[in-house]
């Protein structure tokens, strides 16, 4: 079993709008499953996704 906050996990999902794309990038903690953080963005960039969700 693992401790709050020794194990996250993160994954990136598509979504279509009418403006074309959008990517949510999530990070759950696998101690409880609750969310420690996201971010919604327009292009895929690591800046703007993976980057953004530790900010």
């Amino acid at each position: 079993m693992t401790n709050q906050n020794q194990v996250w996990v993160s994954d990136i999902t598509y979504i279509r709008t009418k403006k074309g794309w959008a990517y949510l990038t999530a990070v759950i903690d696998l101690f409880d499953r609750k969310v420690v953080g996201w971010s919604l963005s327009e292009t895929m960039k690591v800046m703007d996704t993976t980057i953004a969700v530790f900010k």
